[in-house]
C-alpha cells in the first residue's frame, strides 16, 4: 500500500511490515496513536496511458491492539487526499476512511477498508475508487470482497 493507506492497497505486505516495524512516536493528545507515513508517487499503466498516483494530504494515525485470540489489529484513521495525473488531466480524490489490518497467529493478513478507498492493482496496471467496504488479502494485495460503488480511474483519464 505504498505507505499511504488507501492509495495502494495492492502492496499490503510492504504496508504491513511498515506498520509492525515502525511508528514509535506518539501522536499528541492520544496515547498509543502514531502518525501514519505516506509513500512516494506510484507510476501506473492505464492501458497505455502513463499515470502517477500520489498523496497530496495525509493526516492519518495508527493504533495497535492485541485481540484475545492473539491477532494483532492495527487501526488507521484520519484524513487523506490522493491525486492522479495522466493524459493531461489531474484528478483529486478523498481517500479517507478507517482501515483495520489483522495480523493473525496463522501468519495470514487481512486488510479491511471502509469509506472511500483508492485501490491500485498489484500489477500497477489499473486503479479504482471504491466507496463502501473493501477486503484485501494482505499477502497478495488482491481484493477478496467488496460492496458499494466502484469507479475505474483509468477510464476517467481517457
Amino acid at each position: 500500500m505504498l505507505g499511504f493507506r488507501r492509495v495502494l492497497a495492492a502492496a499490503a505486505v510492504a504496508f504491513a511490515l511498515v506498520l509492525v516495524a515502525s511508528m514509535a512516536v506518539s501522536a499528541a493528545g492520544n496515547q498509543g496513536r502514531t502518525p501514519y507515513p505516506s509513500g512516494g508517487p506510484v507510476d501506473i499503466n492505464c492501458g497505455g496511458i502513463p499515470a502517477v498516483a500520489s498523496v497530496t494530504f495525509n493526516k492519518e494515525f495508527a493504533k495497535t491492539y492485541t485481540l484475545a485470540d492473539g491477532t494483532v489489529k492495527v487501526m488507521i484513521e484520519g484524513r487523506q487526499l490522493a491525486q492522479v495525473t495522466g493524459n493531461g488531466k489531474v484528478l483529486n480524490f478523498n481517500s479517507s476512511g478507517p482501515v483495520a489490518i489483522y495480523f493473525r497467529p496463522d501468519k495470514s493478513v487481512t486488510v479491511v477498508l471502509e469509506g472511500r478507498t483508492f485501490y491500485i492493482a498489484p500489477t500497477l496496471d489499473g486503479m479504482w475508487l471504491y466507496t463502501g467496504k473493501l477486503v484485501v488479502d494482505g499477502t497478495t494485495g488482491l481484493i477478496t470482497s467488496h460492496d458499494g460503488h466502484v469507479t475505474d480511474i483509468c477510464a476517467l483519464l481517457k
